[in-house]
């Protein structure tokens, strides 16, 4: 990823289109409902040109692939997917769904993190 902060970017401009939505759509004037967003939008851009000033300064060799074996992806996804859906049995079924699904995509995750570690062997 060659810019790092143009996703924070994009946050930041969906934040500050909230705003002026929340803004003009709203007669009655309550100033911590339009402040708070801009202060996000404001918060999120200053985010962005850290992150952005900070690649800079790290240069190229920090972007480069570096395999860390101690980390599985596959394995938190599966843990955040069973919380989900434990609290979706609070919540609605629709949260169970939702954490079927990840738990099914982090089974597909470990099944190919555990295929390619038998390839090593």
């Amino acid at each position: 990823m060659r810019r790092p902060g143009v996703a924070i970017l994009v946050w930041a401009a969906l934040l500050g289109a909230l705003a002026v939505v929340l803004w003009a759509v709203f007669e009655e004037v309550d100033y911590l409902s339009v402040l708070m967003p801009a202060f996000a939008v404001a918060g999120t851009a200053l985010i962005a040109l850290a992150g952005w000033r900070a690649a800079r300064r790290a240069g190229e060799r920090a972007f480069a692939p570096q395999a860390v074996p101690e980390t599985s992806w596959p394995a938190v996804l599966a843990a955040l997917a069973l919380a989900l859906v434990l609290l979706g049995l609070e919540v609605g079924t629709f949260l169970c769904l939702i954490g079927a699904g990840l738990f099914a995509f982090a089974v597909g995750g470990l099944a190919r993190e555990w295929r390619a570690e038998r390839r090593t062997r």
